[in-house]
């Protein structure tokens, strides 16, 4: 075997290592691994309701997964049974996700009750569609 091709194969192996290694390094340690770096990838100003939050970018977010509606249920389960039970906010109990709707990152004065209603046009029209499918 060359010289070559038995650096170029430690260089790949370090580099996959790397690939693999830091961002596991990085989502174990939470927003404060590298300095600054939420500020890099901040897509925008959070609400005045998830203020609080800061840049605690875990809190809501998960690698690979985005925001999951368990995160949102770790503040929001107290509201949870008067939303499923609710004529018109009832719907929640089939959604199954929280972000299609309620839009984060869109600044201090957008409240993310605020939402994009034909998201929710959408989720009825499949729903409905998955009802006439079903026997």
């Amino acid at each position: 075997m060359k010289a070559t091709t038995v650096v170029y194969a430690v260089l790949g192996l370090v580099g996959l290592g790397a690939t693999i290694s830091v961002p596991v390094w990085l989502t174990r340690s939470g927003s404060d691994a590298i300095p600054f770096w939420t500020a890099a990838v901040n897509p925008g100003p959070l609400s005045a309701a998830h203020d609080f939050i800061g840049a605690q970018c875990e809190t809501c977010h998960t690698p690979v997964l985005g925001v999951e509606a368990r995160a949102c249920l770790t503040c929001h389960a107290t509201a949870a049974p008067v939303l499923l039970t609710k004529p018109t906010t009832a719907f929640h109990a089939n959604i199954g996700t929280c972000a299609g709707c309620h839009v984060e990152h869109q600044g201090r004065d957008r409240r993310p009750i605020n939402m994009d209603h034909s998201v929710l046009v959408m989720a009825a029209r499949r729903r409905a569609i998955e009802a006439r499918r079903s026997p």
